[in-house]
């Protein structure tokens, strides 16, 4: 899919470091930026730019349709962290790893069980997840509507905590085109997060 091959030409480099730190498998960069509303921001900056460049008499309209929508993702943003900001320094726990540009936007720790969907879990890969569970005291594990429960279900069971939903927006269903999903979604992946740390 094309929106997994990003511009990354911007002023996160150092954070991108930081976020590619451990066992990536997704290549040079997690592609996963969309998930931090701050890095979609230059995403709706990106192709706000690209569309004037290819049809210049249509400035006005995607500077105005870009500027409102950007608008919403800071409120985005601000609510996010205020709501995240008692869980500073917290883990969390996900089924694949696409959450590290959303974890280090709002000082949090992701953790995962495997790099990439289609792995299987090694022996310490489970053992990984387990001591994180157990240090954070969590309460449920963030599995994805696209891979389902059952990834996460026996881990689940023999940790004592539940199974919880973090869309990753990596497919969506026809709702997914509907221009408030995006936030709609962001703001339910908050509140199963808080409901994984045990609020």
């Amino acid at each position: 899919e094309e929106d997994h091959a990003h511009d990354h030409d911007h002023d996160h480099e150092e954070g991108e470091d930081k976020a590619e730190e451990g066992h990536h498998h997704h290549g040079e960069y997690n592609p996963h930026v969309w998930l931090d509303p701050k890095r979609a921001i230059e995403q709706v900056e990106n192709i706000r730019d690209g569309l004037i460049a290819a049809d210049p008499e249509g400035e006005a309209e995607y500077t105005a349709n870009a500027a409102a929508y950007i608008e919403e993702l800071q409120e985005l943003d601000a609510e996010i962290t205020s709501t995240l900001q008692p869980y500073a320094g917290k883990t969390f726990v996900a089924f694949h790893d696409f959450a590290p540009y959303f974890a280090q936007s709002y000082d949090l720790e992701a953790e995962f069980l495997v790099d990439i969907p289609e792995e299987n879990p090694a022996p310490g890969d489970v053992k990984r997840v387990t001591d994180a569970v157990e240090e954070a005291n969590l309460k449920a594990l963030l599995t994805e509507p696209q891979a389902g429960e059952n990834t996460f279900a026996a881990l689940a069971k023999d940790l004592n905590v539940e199974i919880s939903t973090f869309d990753s927006l990596e497919t969506g269903s026809p709702e997914a085109l509907e221009p408030n999903y995006y936030i709609i979604t962001m703001r339910q992946n908050v509140q199963d997060l808080v409901t994984a740390f045990g609020d």
